[in-house]
């Protein structure tokens, strides 16, 4: 009877575990899903970041890294929508 009860108690604490390691690993994603938007990399997505996409378009930069950087949207284009995008996600 008491080997019974060990049994379920472990399998209680093994379950809580399992449940707590799964929320953390999904809320982790959801933080690093946002971070393409933090393009200064400096871990906090504000208007700098959006600064940043704005400086780039209007002095008419054009550089294969800095596209790939500043296209949060991914349509190929570095535009004012990509400083709006990254304005709507900031933290």
């Amino acid at each position: 009877m008491k080997n019974k009860k060990k049994i379920i108690c472990y399998a209680g604490v093994i379950a809580t575990l399992l449940f707590l390691i799964c929320t953390i690993s999904i809320t982790g994603d959801e933080q690093n899903e946002n971070r393409i938007y933090d393009v200064n990399r400096n871990g906090v997505i504000n208007f700098q970041d959006a600064g940043l996409c704005y400086v780039y378009i209007y002095n008419g930069v054009d550089d294969p890294y800095g596209n790939l950087l500043y296209d949060v949207n991914f349509d190929g284009v570095v535009s004012e929508e990509d400083c709006i995008d990254i304005w709507m996600h900031k933290d």
